[in-house]
């Protein structure tokens, strides 16, 4: 296959579109609409995915050209920014996080623990941050494994802890699924399969794969195409779990895997210049980090008003909103941190 430059401006486009679609998790109700809830949610739910896929794309095809030592130097690198970008948005965000947590309320000790465990590692401390924290564990987990397992066995294992995720979610009110779910509420620690590294685990794999050359056969401009008949089948998925009453938690499908590997490799071939490729860039990242903060900030408000946001035609514009005091706020950090002793604003995106 003829060698790509690993990035283009277009990626930062695609970025800021899945950025839309994870606010609109979070502001949007679907499920006031079941038709509307049908044809937007499992679109929705490609979102996280892709930007796993995205990021172990990008560091495996940046690794896969190192010796080990620079590799490890690489990995490292990696692992200080998005350390760096978690914790500047926990801290910036943890007055909203202490507030609706409440991590301490049973005392210190309980509260580490929930800390440590429910947020850091198997979860999230600051509103949908446990992708962040899915990529600082999953990419080493992935390159340190992958020393002693080839991709296919990689992809095997972090699809049995992927399919795990599904079960809980689209599948956990099935038998299987409430098995599942009684086993996993008998561990002494709270773990959120689907909302922590373990449910990105497959999708960095996969990431790493299409960087090897291992799944050149789906980087074709007509793989958009098989992507479209696959997300009929991810729509078929969707009205059989509803159907037969499966749904626990709308998150996970087995689907996405087919759609989410098809519209990867699609993307793999379009290279097009776009215009503020900068600002989308800092944005999807801002808005992702930002939103959940903000969302939850106005819904208490609102609250404290009297009021509720109880139409879709509401959310819709709540939803508007969060994505315009998004952007502007990512074109302030970018003004800002050009300023004298604010360039740690920087850390944010």
């Amino acid at each position: 296959m003829k060698q790509r430059s690993t990035y283009n401006a277009g990626f930062d486009l695609v970025k800021a579109l899945l950025a839309l679609t994870v606010i609109s998790i979070h502001t949007v109700l679907w499920t006031k609409n079941r038709y509307i809830g049908f044809i937007g949610i499992p679109i929705t739910r490609l979102a996280v995915p892709i930007f796993f896929l995205f990021s172990g794309y990008f560091f495996f095809k940046r690794a896969r050209v190192l010796e080990k030592s620079k590799q490890l130097s690489l990995l490292k690198h990696s692992e200080k920014r998005y350390l760096q970008l978690y914790f500047f948005w926990f801290i910036v965000t943890f007055p909203v996080t202490y507030e609706t947590m409440h991590y301490f309320a049973n005392g210190i000790l309980l509260g580490l623990k929930r800390l440590i465990f429910d947020g850091f590692l198997f979860g999230s401390t600051f509103f949908a941050s446990w992708y962040i924290m899915g990529v600082i564990l999953g990419i080493p987990i992935v390159y340190f494994a992958s020393r002693f397992l080839n991709n296919k066995v990689l992809l095997v294992l972090a699809w049995l802890v992927n399919a795990f995720a599904v079960i809980l979610t689209n599948y956990g009110l099935s038998p299987l699924g409430q098995s599942a779910l009684n086993w996993l509420h008998s561990w002494p620690i709270s773990i959120s399969p689907s909302l922590s590294f373990m449910v990105g685990l497959v999708w960095i794999v996969i990431g790493k794969m299409f960087a090897d050359g291992d799944l050149d056969k789906f980087v074709k401009p007509h793989a958009i195409y098989w992507a479209g008949g696959a997300m009929l089948l991810l729509y078929a998925e969707e009205f059989i779990v509803h159907r037969l009453h499966f749904v626990y938690y709308n998150d996970c499908y087995f689907m996405l895997l087919p759609v989410s590997v098809l519209l990867f490799g699609w993307l793999l071939t379009t290279h097009i210049s776009v215009p503020y490729a900068r600002e989308m860039r800092a944005f999807s990242t801002i808005a992702y980090c930002f939103h959940g903060s903000f969302v939850l900030c106005v819904k208490y408000l609102l609250q404290l008003a009297g009021l509720q946001i109880t139409r879709i035609s509401q959310s819709v514009l709540f939803w508007l909103v969060t994505v315009i005091v998004s952007w502007f706020l990512t074109l302030l950090i970018l003004k800002l941190q050009r300023v004298r002793g604010l360039g740690w604003l920087k850390l944010s995106h």
